[in-house]
């Protein structure tokens, strides 16, 4: 969300009768940073929830430019994430995994277009895509994005990506998803 700072995303899901967004912030040495969590009942966002959004934003570069590890805070947490956000949204396995594969394909595809410099009208051209669809990629905006074009997202930047699916311990799926670029041999 370009809006709130740059490493910042927004979680969108819907039902009949509301709008869910969670606002985050890339993770950071392991920790991805939870900037706003809420409920609308309309498409608009309140000018509030990105203010919020936006002073927890700066609170958390203070406090990574300080070195702190923990900062204290008049807000006390109502639920503590142990493992994964996504698992803790109260989505189904599949759900949760399918958005894990997005992000997680997202935030590579994101990183090699920063690294390479490309210009928007550029990556029209290597994504053989239209510049509304790459506005809204550069933007973080997939949901209606499946993992299939995302993976051909990677293929055309000549990145590599590698599934594993690991079959359930005794309670919990484990799977990992790799995207990293094609390193040129030499011959």
């Amino acid at each position: 969300m370009a809006s709130i700072g740059k490493g910042v995303w927004e979680l969108k899901e819907s039902d009949e009768r509301a709008w869910y967004r969670v606002v985050y912030l890339t993770k950071i040495g392991g920790v991805i940073h939870v900037l706003r969590c809420f409920e609308k009942e309309s498409r608009k966002t309140d000018k509030r929830d990105v203010a919020t959004a936006r002073a927890r934003l700066k609170q958390v570069i203070e406090r990574i430019q300080k070195g702190e590890k923990q900062v204290k805070s008049e807000n006390k947490p109502s639920h503590i994430t142990k493992g994964d956000v996504f698992d803790d949204l109260g989505l189904s396995r599949s759900e949760a995994s399918a958005l894990k594969i997005k992000a997680t394909l997202l935030d590579a595809i994101l990183r090699e277009i920063e690294k390479r410099g490309y210009t928007q009208s550029q990556l029209v051209e290597i994504l053989d895509e239209y510049q509304p669809s790459v506005s809204n990629l550069t933007r973080g905006k997939i949901a209606k994005v499946s993992v299939e074009k995302l993976l051909t997202y990677s293929d055309r930047l000549k990145m590599r990506t590698k599934l594993t699916v690991h079959a359930p311990a005794r309670r919990f799926q484990s799977f990992k998803v790799s995207v990293f670029q094609a390193k040129k041999v030499s011959r």
